[in-house]
């Protein structure tokens, strides 16, 4: 092995080659920091329907909704909106109950709950969720003659509307 002769070395530690490394080397810590910024902060919303219930007394379609901020800034669910057949519906705006609780001991009541629906806007802080029912007033009629699937439009403060497609064999009646 020959060592490297150290005007050689000298030769290559100049001011201009220092500058040229110590500038190469910034911009990548620049570059990865914006892609991992870029990564975290970008809206990642999940959105999951876990049951969907129409109830013919009422004439309520119920949806159980919950929404998860995977993203490290908050973000706000401003409205959502259902297509049937290309007839869009809006959710209940006023609150309703839509189920009830009461445990007792004996004759008396010892805890007594009260679930309503969700009201929006709904803001989700970062790495959160927020769950609840959604209602909608729609005639028995209008959702019988339905043959395409439900979809689904959530309009958030950050981002496209998201769109979920909802299939119309999977609301159950009762």
């Amino acid at each position: 092995m020959n060592p490297v002769p150290s005007n050689e070395f000298s030769a290559l530690l100049t001011r201009e080659n220092i500058t040229l490394a110590l500038s190469i080397f910034g911009a990548t810590g620049t570059l990865i920091t914006f892609i991992s910024s870029f990564i975290t902060k970008r809206k990642n919303l999940r959105i999951k329907i876990s049951d969907s219930v129409y109830n013919r007394i009422i004439k309520t379609l119920t949806f159980v909704v919950s929404f998860e901020n995977r993203s490290h800034l908050p973000i706000a669910v401003t409205s959502v909106s259902f297509l049937l057949d290309g007839t869009e519906f809006l959710p209940v705006k006023y609150p309703r109950c839509v189920e009830q609780y009461a445990h007792r001991q004996g004759k008396d009541v010892i805890d007594r709950k009260f679930l309503y629906n969700l009201n929006f806007p709904i803001d989700i802080q970062q790495l959160s969720s927020v769950s609840g029912h959604i209602l909608l007033a729609i005639p028995q009629e209008e959702l019988e003659k339905l043959s395409t699937p439900v979809i689904v439009q959530v309009h958030s403060t950050r981002g496209r509307v998201q769109q979920i497609k909802l299939p119309h064999d999977s609301i159950r009646y009762c």
